[in-house]
């Protein structure tokens, strides 16, 4: 019921694509995805550390293994795909991410994760591994045109670098993210770093891209356009690129979708 509502709410505010973070009954929610005709990217929820619910707890074997079955049922199905997923990098073991990106580059898909989205996930990382996010992952061998860093909302300047050298697509969810931290967005387009947008899910604001647009435009001035006088430091034509090029690279059609153009998907 939650996926085809949540079908139903993207094909009415014109939402064509969507990347899902996973959650624990995907098979289900794949089906109904493949029926709605929407271009999806589908991942599992995997995390393994210690302390979580028996209901969800595995180690980082099952959830390769489970993320596996998604990938053989449904990957290139109708119009979906399936990303190998880390939930947070604090939730996973160093086992697990080397696992997940193995894989996923095995299978040629994307890896996504949750990045860099508040003080406390981050300083988990470092104290954990006395690096950054970003940092660590690169340490990993993790980071590539192939990941996805879903928020990606405080980079240190090395971060922004190590994002940059290696392609990484990033996407923010304005609303949801605007509680926790403001992304220097106008600094990651200006190096180029493709930067698509989300809702975080339906539960924080809806699904709707107009909306987190709207929000997106508003956090975007009082952050950086009134203190640099600058009444247009995020036009419109730049966060309709955003949600409309920027996704297309989050979901690896990068020059295939995004545009009314000859060529491209036609969704």
């Amino acid at each position: 019921l939650c996926a085809q509502a949540a079908a139903l709410e993207m094909i009415k505010c014109g939402t064509a694509g969507f990347i899902d973070a996973g959650s624990y009954h995907m098979e289900t929610a794949a089906s109904v995805y493949e029926e709605s005709g929407l271009r999806g990217a589908l991942s599992y929820s995997t995390m393994d550390e210690e302390g979580l619910p028996e209901s969800i707890a595995m180690d980082a074997e099952e959830a390769l293994k489970r993320t596996d079955s998604l990938y053989d049922r449904f990957h290139g199905k109708g119009n979906l795909k399936v990303y190998y997923s880390l939930r947070a990098l604090n939730s996973c073991s160093s086992r697990l991410v080397e696992l997940e990106a193995m894989r996923a580059r095995e299978r040629g898909t994307m890896l996504q994760a949750h990045m860099n989205e508040y003080m406390g996930e981050i300083n988990g990382i470092v104290d954990r591994e006395g690096m950054r996010p970003y940092e660590y992952l690169e340490k990993m061998h993790v980071l590539g045109s192939n990941f996805l860093g879903a928020h990606s909302l405080i980079l240190s300047e090395q971060e922004k670098s190590l994002v940059m050298e290696r392609g990484v697509k990033t996407c923010h969810c304005p609303f949801s993210n605007c509680g926790k931290a403001v992304p220097d967005t106008p600094q990651l387009l200006e190096m180029g770093i493709p930067v698509g947008l989300g809702s975080d899910g339906a539960a924080h604001g809806g699904l709707s891209l107009w909306n987190e647009m709207k929000i997106f435009r508003s956090i975007m001035n009082i952050r950086y356009g009134v203190p640099e006088s600058n009444p247009v430091i995020m036009p419109a034509e730049t966060i309709l690129s955003m949600a409309l090029e920027g996704g297309s690279c989050a979901l690896g059609l990068h020059n295939k979708s995004g545009q009314l153009k000859e060529g491209f998907c036609a969704d």
